[in-house]
């Protein structure tokens, strides 16, 4: 069964090192640290990994905290965040 928030066609930023593929994403997610509770929107996903948009400037990279999507909590690792005019943007490593 696929899910309809993935867009398995399109791979994202052909000059992206990473090794896994990206495949762009969309869908409400909610980032736990301590006890903040941040709503996020989901931008792309790979097998072990996620990138959120979000407007939580104080995440550090390496921060370790959970991410949840569709009522499912998975702790993860912040690796990069990016900050931009319209917030944030983070990778987090899936734990």
């Amino acid at each position: 069964m696929t899910n309809p928030e993935l867009n398995q066609d399109a791979p994202v930023a052909a000059d992206d090192r990473r090794i896994e593929p990206r495949f762009e994403a969309n869908g409400v997610v909610v980032l736990h640290v301590e006890k903040v509770s941040i709503p996020g929107r989901l931008l792309d996903v790979s097998e072990h990994g996620m990138r959120v948009e979000h407007m939580y400037a104080a995440l550090a990279s390496g921060m370790v905290l959970e991410v949840e999507r569709d009522g499912t909590r998975r702790t993860a690792r912040v690796i990069w965040n990016r900050i931009k005019n319209e917030g944030v943007e983070s990778g987090f490593y899936l734990l």
